[in-house]
């Protein structure tokens, strides 16, 4: 051990040291978490906007009970699936080959993840109910 790390657990003891790490990692993680949360605030805006822009703005549908119909997969992927693609790449800043991949590792083929993006956002705007559930499903409720 050099000298300047034996100076240095003396002065100030090697609990010092490994609080200074794990409280420089916990920083990471909540510097992660921060960033993960303005994804998903800017994810909210962009749905606001394109609601705004929707004929009938302001005027959304009530909340509902969802239909067997409205749970249907599109394309093969279910509520759940869309979640998950969805969740795991958030990340991805909306990179079309990205969100292929993260789809891809789920077992959607780009072109029906396309299709089920598209019919699910749909289904989300045409009921709140189900717009309610993915978020719930979202936020891990």
């Amino acid at each position: 051990m050099g000298l300047g790390k034996d100076v240095l657990k003396k002065s100030v003891g090697i609990g010092f040291v490994k609080d200074m790490k794990q409280a420089s990692k916990a920083a990471e993680m909540g510097v992660e978490a921060l960033r993960q949360k303005d994804e998903m605030l800017a994810q909210g805006a962009a749905m606001r906007s394109a609601q705004e822009q929707m004929p009938g703005a302001g005027m959304m549908p009530p909340a509902g009970p969802i239909s067997d119909a409205e749970l249907e997969p599109i394309a093969g992927v279910s509520l759940e699936q869309y979640v998950a693609i969805a969740k795991a790449s958030a990340s991805s800043g909306g990179d079309p080959d990205a969100v292929a991949a993260v789809a891809g590792s789920h077992g959607v083929s780009a072109a029906d993840w396309d299709s089920a993006s598209t019919g699910w956002a749909a289904r989300i705007q045409a009921n709140r109910a189900v717009g309610q559930r993915f978020n719930e499903l979202y936020m891990g409720a």
